[in-house]
Order: C-alpha cells, then sequence, then structure tokens
C-alpha cells in the first residue's frame, strides 16, 4: 500500500480534493499538508490554486493555508477572489487574507483597495 505523499504524487491529484473525498477530518488535512510540503513548487503550486476552486469550502481554506507558504503569482486572483466572495465563510476568506499577505510582492495594489 503506497503513502498518502506516494499516491498523491504519482496520481498527480491535489492533496485537498482528496481530503475531501476521504472526508474531511483534521489528520486528513494534515496529511494532506504533509504530503504537498513534499512536491516540489512548480509542481505543487497549479494543484492547490486548482483546489481554491473546490466545491468543499475546507478544501479551500487548507489550499488558502497552504499558499501561505508558496508564493506565487498564479494564486493572486484565486485568492483575492476567495477574499472578495460575499458567499465564502470566514474561515476561507481569513486564510485566503493571510495568504495574500505572503504574496504582497505580485498583487496589484489599486486592484486589492477595491475589496
Amino acid at each position: 500500500m503506497y503513502s498518502l505523499r506516494t499516491y498523491v504524487t504519482r496520481l498527480g491529484r491535489p492533496t485537498p480534493v482528496l481530503a475531501a473525498r476521504l472526508g474531511h477530518t483534521e489528520r486528513i488535512t494534515q496529511a494532506a499538508e504533509t504530503a504537498v510540503a513534499g512536491i516540489p513548487h512548480d509542481r505543487a503550486v497549479p494543484l492547490l490554486v486548482t483546489a481554491l476552486q473546490s466545491t468543499s469550502s475546507p478544501v479551500r481554506a487548507a489550499a488558502a493555508r497552504m499558499l501561505q507558504k508558496r508564493t506565487d503569482k498564479s494564486a493572486v486572483d484565486g485568492l483575492v477572489a476567495l477574499v472578495a466572495s460575499s458567499e465564502e465563510g470566514d474561515d476561507v476568506r481569513i486564510a485566503a487574507r493571510d495568504a495574500l499577505k505572503a504574496h504582497a510582492a505580485y498583487v496589484d495594489l489599486p486592484s486589492a483597495l477595491k475589496l
């Protein structure tokens, strides 16, 4: 049997999505975050950006939290959308806001001020 990290790496699926499929628990989320930590930046960021659009709010929040440690210009639009959305819960919006702080070098200030 493969470890979670091996499973995710072989399938190329974002670990937050895998966590949602397995049922969201704190233990699964921690395992997913550990698995993402072992994936190279250039492979992990696109997976996390995709996970920002998940139908599961815990998955979106986990992806945003993981993007606090992996800054990349491609993540900014998805994070801004989460912060600006009136339909998002506080947990997702706070995680996205905190991730945006880490991405400050990539944020277009005039656009961000419209939030």
